[in-house]
Order: C-alpha cells, then structure tokens, then sequence
C-alpha cells in the first residue's frame, strides 16, 4: 500500500469518528433545540399573544427602538448625576468665594500701585 492511500484511509477514519460523534450528538442537540424553541414561543405569548414564532421578525423594529430608549435612559441618568455633581461644587465654590471676599474686607484698604484693594 503506498502513502498516500494510507494517509487517505487515515482521513477518512478521522472523518468516520467525527460523523459518529455528530450523530451520538444530534438527539440531545435537538432536544435543546426543540426547548429553546418553546421557551422562545412561551416568551413571545407573554409579549404577543398569537403572535407566531415565524411571524417575531416585524418586532424587530420595536425592540430595536426599545434597546434604544434604553440607552439614551441612561445617558439621561449619567448626565443628570453630572448636573447634579456640577451645581454641587458650582455652590461650594460660590461659598468658598464669599468666605474670601468677607476675609477679604476684613482688611484695611490701602493704595497699592496696581489699583487693587
């Protein structure tokens, strides 16, 4: 027997093996199928009673804009804690501003060669 028979021969074992392991899987990956399935038509009931499994593709637009108001929800959240952070220190400095001024005017006023108090 030459070579290359051989390595045909080993290939095609290889092969066998991988076909025999795809069809010891295949009841138990149809199995999962058939749940996912259901799962997804018990979902779908629950959004859109009679709607069919075939039909969920015109939902598609709808989840889309739904994923989208998701997202500008929490971008609204991410910039109103902003706002919120920002007029915080906008006040603290306003205060720290005042305290300075009054400190400020606790000192007698002299005539300083640049005009400043």
């Amino acid at each position: 027997m030459n070579a290359a028979v051989g390595e045909s021969i080993e290939a095609l074992h290889a092969r066998l093996g991988g076909h025999r392991k795809a069809s010891l899987d295949r009841p138990h990956l149809e199995a999962e199928r058939a749940r996912l399935l259901a799962d997804a038509a018990s979902l779908l009931r629950d959004l859109r009673p009679g709607l069919p499994l075939d039909d969920v593709s015109t939902l598609r637009p709808a989840l889309s804009r739904r994923v989208r108001i998701g997202e500008l929800g929490n971008q609204h959240q991410a910039l109103t804690a902003r706002v919120r952070q920002t007029d915080k220190l906008r006040h603290e400095i306003g205060a720290r501003l005042e305290h300075e001024r009054l400190a400020r005017a606790q000192f007698p006023a002299t005539d300083s060669p640049d005009g400043l108090r």
